[in-house]
């Protein structure tokens, strides 16, 4: 029962098993046994995005979050999931006179929600730096064009959002935040940010750069630039992407940037860690993260390499190109690719449930 399913280590995934078998019955009893537990919030939220926001599941969300003192994010997101019409204005009924966080998450369900969020300008120049992050990835997700001048002004001046919003003008002017997150890095920033930039607009130029940030000692500079590597799609990253996986805190994302360059080219089973050399954050065996067995990746390099010259995207068989806004648009990329990298965390596992539980649903027909 969901009772009994409470104490799992795997309790959310649990509960969406036991939702798609257990239909009315187990929002019953979602409801009766809810409470106020910050783990049950977790899995309304999930509940909700698999649901796809039927008239029950807002109901049942609705009640929760106008009973909450103060609503907190998992639940706004669930809301910002929903594809009911009347999500939009319950999130404009929930946002009266709402304090700065609040708003906030307000503010990233609407994005999710693909709202235009009204008065940029504002939010922009918010004195509260959890508002200006969120009107930030706003700005790029709702194509706000408009605020591309506060945007720069935010990049280029010295404050805690100046990376972040170097970011979202690579949305927009992908060429200025090119070159302005390599002069960053070049003068001794070590934000993270920048090697976001550089995944966005780089092109096989940007390959050294991007490894050296890969080889950093700060840890999000370094996970970032092993990431950007993927995106890079370069193999020149490739002798890097290798070191990195020597290491414990990038082993897994060295991995998934070597499965971006390589593709199918790249017999991932093959050279898969045994299992019992992957571990998770409490040290477990973590099987759902593969990483791959640096040994072997470097033995299968050693005989592949000349297949696969550098500067060249292996996904598309063709040269790098710088990139360039089309001439339709003033956006260079899909705002999906850039939401990737700029959405909060928390909104990103959300999706990312919402993408599971679709595939647990496909697979019970």
């Amino acid at each position: 029962t969901f009772r009994d399913l409470q104490a799992s280590d795997e309790r959310v995934q649990a509960h969406i098993d036991g939702l798609v078998v257990g239909g009315s019955a187990a929002w019953d009893l979602l409801q009766e046994g809810f409470g106020s537990d910050i783990a049950g919030e977790e899995f309304l939220a999930a509940v909700v995005a698999l649901d796809g926001g039927s008239k029950q599941a807002r109901g049942v969300l609705r009640d929760v979050l106008l009973a909450a003192k103060e609503p907190r994010a998992p639940l706004i997101h669930a809301l910002g999931l929903t594809l009911a019409a009347d999500a939009d204005s319950f999130l404009d009924e929930l946002g009266r006179g709402a304090q700065p966080a609040l708003t906030a998450m307000l503010l990233d369900a609407m994005t999710l929600r693909g709202r235009t969020v009204p008065d940029l300008r504002t939010l922009l120049e918010h004195e509260d730096l959890s508002i200006v992050s969120v009107a930030l990835r706003t700005t790029v997700s709702s194509r706000a064009e408009a605020a591309v001048p506060l945007v720069k002004n935010l990049a280029g001046r010295i404050g805690p959002h100046r990376n972040d919003a170097l970011v979202t003008l690579a949305a927009f002017d992908p060429s200025l935040a090119r070159r302005q997150a390599r002069e960053r890095f070049r003068a001794g920033d070590t934000d993270a940010a920048l090697a976001q930039v550089l995944a966005l607009t780089g092109d096989a130029g940007d390959t050294e750069i991007v490894s050296e940030m890969a080889g950093s000692a700060e840890s999000a500079l370094a996970r970032a630039g092993v990431a950007a590597l993927g995106t890079l799609g370069d193999p020149a990253g490739v002798r890097m992407l290798l070191r990195s996986l020597e290491s414990a805190d990038q082993a897994d994302m060295a991995s998934v940037s070597l499965r971006r360059i390589f593709g199918a080219a790249l017999p991932w089973d093959d050279l898969l860690a045994s299992s019992e050399n992957v571990a998770d954050e409490d040290g477990q065996a973590s099987p759902e993260a593969p990483v791959l067995d640096a040994k072997a990746v470097a033995a299968w390099w050693s005989r592949e390499s000349k297949r696969f010259p550098a500067g060249t995207r292996l996904r598309s068989g063709e040269p790098f190109a710088p990139r360039a806004p089309r001439p339709e648009t003033p956006l260079a990329f899909r705002a999906e690719e850039i939401f990737e990298y700029v959405t909060a965390d928390r909104a990103r596992r959300w999706l990312d449930t919402r993408d599971w539980a679709s595939r647990q649903v496909s697979q019970l027909g």
